[in-house]
């Protein structure tokens, strides 16, 4: 039985992530920081956003923002326009007059806003700014280390030393690589440079491309893989993927260059979707089924599904399950032998995500709810209209009838008490 009056709130502003256990949930005229314990610590009729684990932006009536911390308090007064968190930094892009600047979470600012853009943090306290002339690279204390004459998407770190960066220089919009000082390690030859791979036969090499060609060179700017390729995607210390012309097919080689096999494929899913570097998800040319491969071109999973994704196993992280949907459009989970561990009865869950007690939200017949995904016993009803990973956490967000509220592994709603709620006025 769900209590409705449980379900109060509009939409949050921002997806739940495993290191954040606040967010910021509107109720009628009121933005309230709560907790998923059933906790309130303060409201406002100021708009909130949730920066980091530590900062809250407000926004006032007038156009103006400033910072809160987790206990409400100003630690920012509202006379910029806009901040902006950085990734894995301790500092924020913020907008005042047009320009943009570096300011802690204090109010320190560490860079007047004298830049065009907000800043992308490279790591080791080195920021990309970017000025009408060009983008270049500064430290956190605004001295630069690369002049504005490149373009920034082009700057990052070449290898793990993080002393050399790519760049694209704007007159002749070419690639290559510069040092700390300015000088030039690569030339300014190239369409575009990848990382240096960290490991394997080409450690210290990168992808780069030239004349629309793609190949392999080493720190000396010396060639490694002739520029004779569509494009190359590294697989996995052993193997890469290629293709030598576009409509052709993509193909397997090993680290000589020599193809693997005849097996021509449509896709092979590299990089960031996945959790492992020894399987892959492809489809072969001729059919839109997908299958799994290990890196060596050999099939563990024929090529019968609609649709494959990898699921990490909370408990040994280099291993994964599959979610997997059939020819009649039904979604299950299944492992690497192709045992069913989910059966086919589900629909489609892109954002599944397995706590380590293997609890899961599933969608059936257009409703969420809650499954045990060893036992496969339903925890929770399908009567949600979403339900949002629990991130090992207790309790989660869920919607229901249009409205959000916090509920449990088995259902149970919290109740929020937001009458005698303390109010931030600024």
């Amino acid at each position: 039985m769900i209590n409705e009056e449980n379900f109060i709130f509009e939409k949050p502003l921002m997806r739940l992530e495993s290191n954040n256990d606040r967010i910021e949930v509107k109720f009628d005229d009121y933005f309230y920081e709560i907790d998923f314990s059933g906790n309130v610590y303060f409201k406002t009729k100021y708009d909130l956003l949730r920066l980091d684990n530590d900062s809250i932006a407000f926004y006032t009536k007038d156009g103006l923002s400033g910072l809160l911390d987790n206990n409400g308090r100003v630690t920012i007064q509202p006379k910029y326009q806009i901040f902006a968190p950085l990734r894995h930094d301790k500092y924020y892009s913020f907008f005042d007059k047009s320009k943009w600047g570096l300011i802690d979470r204090d109010g320190n600012i560490k860079v007047p806003a004298i830049y065009d853009a907000d800043f992308e943090h490279l790591g080791k306290n080195y920021y990309v700014a970017h000025t009408m002339d060009g983008d270049g690279v500064i430290n956190e204390n605004g001295n630069i280390i690369l002049p504005f004459d490149y373009y920034d998407c082009s700057i990052y770190f070449w290898d793990n030393k993080k002393d050399k960066f790519t760049a694209l220089k704007n007159e002749s919009q070419k690639c290559g690589v510069i040092n700390l000082k300015n000088e030039i390690v690569i030339p300014f030859m190239y369409d575009w440079i990848e990382r240096c791979f960290s490991e394997g036969k080409h450690k210290g090499c990168a992808i780069a491309k030239l004349n629309n060609k793609e190949g392999i060179i080493n720190q000396k700017n010396e060639i490694i893989v002739p520029f004779e390729y569509e494009y190359i995607q590294a697989m996995s210390d052993d193997t890469f993927l290629i293709c030598k012309k576009y409509g052709e097919g993509e193909y397997i080689v090993d680290n000589n260059f020599n193809q693997i096999s005849d097996k021509k494929f449509l896709e092979i899913l590299t990089g960031y979707d996945h959790i492992t570097t020894d399987y892959f998800i492809a489809s072969l040319d001729d059919e839109n089924k997908e299958g799994l491969i290990d890196k060596f071109d050999n099939t563990i999973i024929d090529f019968k599904y609609k649709d494959l994704s990898m699921i990490e196993n909370p408990h040994n992280k280099s291993d994964f399950y599959l979610y997997a949907k059939n020819d009649y459009d039904k979604c299950g989970i299944i492992d690497i032998e192709e045992n069913v561990i989910v059966p086919f009865e589900y629909d489609y869950d892109p954002a599944i995500e397995i706590d380590n007690d293997y609890s899961a939200p599933m969608a059936k017949n257009g409703k969420y709810g809650i499954i045990n995904i060893k036992t496969n016993e339903i925890l929770v009803d399908f009567l949600y209209e979403d339900i949002y990973s629990y991130y090992n956490r207790e309790t989660t967000l869920a919607k229901y009838d249009g409205k959000y509220g916090v509920i449990n592994k088995q259902g149970q709603s919290i109740k929020y008490n937001l009458s005698d709620v303390k109010e931030i006025i600024i």
